[in-house]
């Protein structure tokens, strides 16, 4: 017997205290049950039966020394080993601690028995499970009362190459389980366990460990060398002589991914001592695909770390620019490149990382300023300037290398958008880094280059023909990518502006100096660039208004010049050509607009020069017909000047001012008009809506499949044309138009604030009503109830003219422009018929949110009239159910606004009944729409259209769900909006931190207001959103202890109990049913905190808690009944989880108390889960080296997943029984 084997049999190898009198089961009934779940052709019952025999032998006492008997047993099936190790890995994991000292010493022997007689030709499986099982015994014993683990390691190493790698695995695994993952386990012993870690990781001469017992000092390092060294001994010796020797390649492989698991926290000056980057270094020598990506992997976790000190960052980033790591680099970068036109499988997208590396390098103060970064600037400069024009709209057939390359590396368009956008976005970055550090030079470079291509193109523009229209011509693209370079020398400006004072009057001449420049090449671009495509005049005016915002924000005499070249932009639609007078109506409005815009910051200035502008905008008006929204926008610019142009007498401007309020409100008080929406039959005919039903019928549409394709009669056009002019009669354009210029970025402690009050409060009262029952009609058209009483074929038509179409970043095929494009070709269709009836619903719902928004911003009426509320609450809720996703986002984004806007003191009167009504309604329409979308997953075709749409309408909802959150985090832990991630949904406008409060008290001990969201909130921790749960979860538990207090009334006290009731049946079922939900693994840690903390508020008294706030007697025995419901939990079990929650105030090992308690109940483990694979194909590592950059910048809603959900959870509902 060997020492090892008389090590393994003291530590209870040769022990038998497990009672063998009882066998569990015989070996053929185990390898019957694994193949019946294995066999593809085994019935849903016989795999159940299966899995309940062999769960049955877990649960036995005997079940260690069965799955000892059965993992040793080489004459068995590989299966039925890998059973047996799972039997072992259960045991340990779930009864370790209730197990006597003899059982653990018994199970320890076993398991350091498994790994002394595993031979080297076992199959992996049994090799990682084995692994696995002396890890789970680790997290359990290790630097307790089991202290010499590091010297069976260290055997192991030094003992054969097989039994390297099995340490390799349990040194990696440890690593990812102590430090990264959210594993049980580990977080209850969490700092034993890094401090044990770390120690054996760490030479002496760096840390010298040890744990103290009693009296004595115990190191659990087992010599004087650690782990790191030894690792980079092995890669030294591999690259030094061994690389030619395949059977060494797996075990590089495994430690370059263990070096990158300790690279993340090992203390840098192990890493220099010990020459570790150095060996990673040299494995770059090397030509194997898999090696260099692991090596690359292990570079990119240490140089991602964060917050290191100044000393350790120059150990780590100067090795890496000595000649010879330089000439590695560039040689793995040749070694990477390949022709486009002969790809291999080898193939990867190398640029990317190296821009994101520059936008790094330009970030740090240090690097940003040597020598060798400034001496390839000129090139980098080049290259992000090519670069950063939209390859998404060059045709896929290109022969560009470019195209070729992308059509090649990334599969799908979506991810190939995605890609390119953060792509641009790095350019971007590199050219704003540049102009920041050297500003006059990036800018007077950028200038000229930009002056030489616009000369060229102008040349070409000479020769446009409207009649030969067509969007993202190569010459739009690459004004375009030319333009938005000027953008970020501009960007770049303005943050060397911001930031100079180092030597201020030299900073200060020349910023003069410079924006003299800017002016100067501005004047002449503004003369000179006039083009006859409407897209690239279009881009040029958008480039004129960033300069005039940004480096000329206090030049007045440029901005007039912008807004003349605005004016003269206006041209006369000669319909020659229908993608041409598209082109120009959209120029049309981003003139109009820009114009209001500018005007508000020049009001002042421009006022000087009413008569001359004015003058323009009537010839405008009377020299052609542009649409309604142009004319609007004309007249707002003259409207804004009078507003916000103080030096103008304050008679005079309201009298001005009045010429335009009035008119609008006689519209909205005209007789017709009221008559027309005294009922939604009358609503339907004033809008001609009532025509397309029967027109519809008539041509027989319902009989039609693909409406896209079926050209609208002559009568069908005059239909639409009609539809027009009714909806024109509405005076939507102008009251939109003026009130958003009133409210627009206008201060309320200012004069002009109070005069637009003054101005509009007396037209409300005309406005409101019948802006309220035209929402509520409208709403109304969208509710298939409203349609029950017509013939089947009309209803089925209705059903087709309220399906939205839309497109959908990262699931739509082709681009925004595309599908714009498709809309525009089927104008005169069936689709274009509907998606013109879809649109006047869709204008008066929208104009109608826009005008009670801005009535919002303009003092406390709408807060304050005395019988608003309720109506206003009924005419935008009552039918908002039948909303699409998308719509329903809409009316969700304006209600925040409302309540935001809404003053402390009229809460009470204005947010009960709206809120009350929202959330209920929200909460009808989020769990049908979710409970539809699971039952058609059931029913998906292979129709790839289909598929596509379920996935766009899905992301909606995903949407909508998450805006659902925010806006309950807004409401009921709104000092969390200020923080991380969700600082993005904060708005500008927002009241300030005793608003929030009083709202969140208020809406707190409100039961109107507190049921319906209790409810919602709920519902939505089964909603499988993993973004928008995580948002409830964290609101639920800043809220649970707010029901511990002692309330002051009898009322408020029947709210709280009836509240904590809720929370510990419906919250805690909904959260522990998601916690068994495979979908929301990325969750569990979360879910499991909410858990605790509702268990610990209201289900522990203050004999069980050591916190001090903690009641005499639990507030609710609800916690511990609905775990005690739950299968395999026994009331002993919950109990004396009970009293380790109570006992111990520490929030990661409250946690882990739960996720312990609940091993068999949850779906799968978070560690199980995030298993790393150490060892990828070229084609995974390919995939994950795009996938990086394949992701939004900013997602506004996390794409749809129609992955498999993990297994069939049909009768979790049961669970609670």
């Amino acid at each position: 017997m060997n020492d090892f084997q008389r090590d393994a049999q003291i530590n209870g190898a040769g022990g038998a205290p497990f009672n063998s009198s009882n066998p569990v089961s015989n070996t053929s009934d185990i390898l019957d049950a694994l193949n019946a779940i294995h066999d593809p052709a085994s019935t849903n019952e016989t795999r159940r039966v299966a899995s309940e025999h062999l769960e049955a032998i877990k649960s036995n006492p005997e079940a260690p020394k069965l799955g000892f008997s059965l993992a040793t047993d080489k004459h068995q099936a590989p299966l039925v080993r890998h059973f047996g190790l799972s039997l072992l890995e259960t045991y340990i994991r779930h009864t370790w601690y209730e197990l006597p000292d003899e059982n653990r010493k018994a199970l320890r022997g076993w398991c350091i028995q498994l790994v002394q007689d595993i031979p080297d030709d076992d199959p992996s499986i049994i090799r990682n499970k084995v692994a696995q099982v002396w890890v789970e015994l680790a997290k359990k014993c290790w630097a307790l009362d089991w202290l010499d683990m590091d010297a069976y390691l260290v055997m192991l190493w030094d003992r054969s190459l097989a039994s390297r790698d099995l340490v390799l695995s349990i040194l990696e695994a440890l690593s990812e389980d102590v430090f990264y993952r959210e594993d049980a386990a580990a977080a209850l012993r969490g700092n034993e366990l890094n401090t044990a870690l770390v120690e054996i990781f760490t030479s002496p001469q760096h840390l010298s460990g040890g744990i103290k017992i009693d009296d004595q000092i115990v190191k659990l390092r087992s010599s004087n060398e650690g782990w790191l060294e030894r690792l980079s001994r092995f890669l030294d010796s591999f690259t030094q002589g061994n690389a030619h020797d395949q059977s060494l390649k797996a075990s590089t492989i495994k430690t370059l991914a263990t070096v990158r698991s300790v690279f993340s926290w090992i203390m840098p000056p192990e890493i220099t001592s010990t020459r570790c980057l150095e060996s990673v270094c040299m494995t770059l020598t090397l030509e194997d695909g898999e090696i260099l990506l692991a090596a690359v992997e292990a570079l990119h976790a240490l140089y991602a770390r964060q917050h290191l000190e100044d000393h350790d960052f120059q150990r780590l980033i100067n090795p890496m620019y000595q000649p010879e790591n330089v000439t590695l680099l560039q040689r793995l970068f040749v070694w990477s490149m390949v022709d486009c036109h002969d790809i291999d499988d080898t193939n990867l997208v190398v640029s990317i990382p190296a821009l994101h590396s520059w936008v790094k390098i330009w970030a740090s103060k240090t690097l940003g300023e040597s020598v060798p970064v400034w001496s390839v600037v000129g090139e980098l400069l080049e290259t992000a300037s090519r670069r950063i024009i939209r390859y998404e709209h060059f045709p896929e057939d290109s022969d560009d290398p470019t195209i070729v390359f992308l059509n090649e590396d990334i599969d799908t368009t979506p991810e190939r958008h995605a890609f390119l956008g953060n792509y641009r976005r790095f350019c971007f970055q590199i050219i704003e880094g540049i102009t920041e550090r050297r500003p006059r030079e990036a800018i007077t470079h950028i200038l000229a280059q930009t002056d030489t291509n616009l000369d060229q193109w102008q040349e070409l523009d000479a020769q446009y023909d409207p009649t030969r229209a067509e969007t993202k011509s190569t010459q739009q693209l690459q004004v375009d990518a030319q333009c938005t370079v000027v953008e970020a020398a501009l960007r770049g400006y303005s943050r060397w502006v911001a930031n100079r004072g180092k030597n201020p009057q030299q900073d200060e001449r020349e910023r003069v100096s410079l924006e003299t420049s800017f002016e100067e090449w501005g004047s002449d671009f503004l003369a000179r660039r006039v083009f006859q495509q409407p897209e690239v005049e279009h881009r040029i005016i958008k480039l004129a208004l960033e300069l005039s915002s940004r480096a000329l924000s206090q030049n007045k005499s440029f901005a007039l010049k912008v807004l003349q070249h605005l004016l003269n932009a206006i041209r006369k639609d000669e319909h020659v050509n229908a993608q041409y007078s598209e082109s120009l109506k959209e120029l049309h409005t981003l003139a109009t607009n820009e114009m209001r815009r500018l005007t508000m910051r020049n009001a002042e200035y421009f006022a000087t020069f009413f008569d001359q502008i004015e003058t323009k905008v009537n010839d405008l008006l009377a020299s052609w017909s542009l649409d309604e929204r142009a004319e609007a926008e004309l007249h707002a610019v003259l409207f804004v000047i009078f507003q916000r142009a103080t030096n103008i007498e304050m008679e005079v401007r309201q009298t001005r001012l009045e010429s335009f309020a009035i008119p609008v409100k006689n519209m909205w008080q005209d007789d017709d008009l009221t008559q027309s929406l005294s009922s939604f039959e009358s609503f339907c005919h004033f809008l001609g809506l009532d025509q397309v039903g029967p027109y519809l019928h008539k041509i027989g549409a319902h009989h039609v499949e693909d409406w896209s394709v079926v050209q609208v009669n002559d009568e069908g056009l005059e239909i639409q044309a009609d539809l027009a002019r009714r909806l024109s009669r509405l005076p939507f354009r102008a009251t939109k138009s003026l009130l958003s210029a009133s409210t627009e970025k206008l201060k309320k402690d200012s004069k002009t604030y109070q005069l637009t009050i003054g101005l509009w409060h007396p037209c409300f009262p005309a406005i409101l009503p019948n802006v309220l029952k035209l929402v509520s009609f409208a709403h109304q058209f969208n509710d298939r109830s409203t349609w029950s009483s017509l013939t089947p074929e009309l209803q089925l038509i209705v059903h087709r003219i309220l399906m939205d179409r839309f497109w959908q970043a990262g699931i739509s095929t082709g681009t925004k422009e595309d599908f714009y494009a498709q809309i525009t070709s089927t104008k005169s269709t069936l689709e274009g018929f509907g998606s013109s009836v879809r649109g006047k619903l869709r204008m008066v719902r929208e104009s109608c949110y826009s005008i009670l928004y801005c009535v919002s911003r303009l003092g406390d009426y709408l807060y304050s009239y005395p019988d608003l509320p309720e109506p206003l609450a009924k005419a935008l809720f009552s039918n908002s159910s039948a909303l699409s996703s998308h719509q329903f986002s809409v009316l969700l984004n304006m209600t925040k606004h409302l309540v935001d806007e809404c003053p402390t003191t009229q809460i009470a009167h204005f947010c009960p009944a709206v809120l009350s009504m929202l959330f209920a309604h929200l909460d009808t329409k989020l769990t049908s729409a979710w409970s539809s979308i699971d039952e058609r997953k059931n029913d998906i075709t292979s129709n790839e259209s289909a598929l596509t749409e379920e996935m766009k309408e899905e992301s909606i909802l995903r949407g909508l769900t998450y805006n659902a959150a925010m806006l309950i985090t807004s409401i009921l832990d709104p000092h969390r909006l200020g923080q991380g991630a969700r600082s993005e949904q904060a708005q500008p406008g927002q009241h300030d931190v005793q608003h929030s409060d009083s709202l969140r008290n208020f809406a707190l001990s409100s039961p109107k207001i507190l049921e319906p969201l209790l409810r919602l909130s709920a519902h939505a921790l089964r909603m499988r959103d993993t973004r928008s749960c995580g948002v409830i979860v964290r609101v639920l538990q800043s809220m649970v202890p707010t029901f511990c207090v002692p309330a002051e009334t009898q009322s408020d006290a029947e709210t709280a109990h009836l509240v904590r009731e809720f929370i510990s049946t419906e919250v805690l079922q909904a959260a522990i049913t998601s916690l068994n939900d495979n979908y929301f693994v990325d969750l569990q840690k979360d879910l499991a905190a909410l858990i605790a903390k509702i268990w610990i508020s209201y289900g522990i008294s203050a004999a069980a808690s050591a916190a001090p706030s903690a009641p005499d007697q639990p507030l609710s025995q609800m916690p511990r009944n609905v775990l005690c419901s739950l299968p395999g939990l026994a009331p002993e079990r919950v109990d004396a989880c009970a009293a380790k929650l109570g006992s111990d105030q520490n929030h990661r090992h409250q946690r882990a108390y739960v996720l312990s308690l609940l091993e068999n109940i949850r779906g799968v483990s978070i560690s199980e889960m995030g298993k790393i694979k150490t060892n990828v194909s070229s084609t995974q590592a390919r995939r994950s080296a795009k996938e990086r950059y394949s992701n939004k910048v900013e997602e506004a809603q996390k794409g749809p997943e129609l992955a498999d959900d993990g297994p069939d959870l049909a009768g979790l509902s049961e669970i609670f029984g």
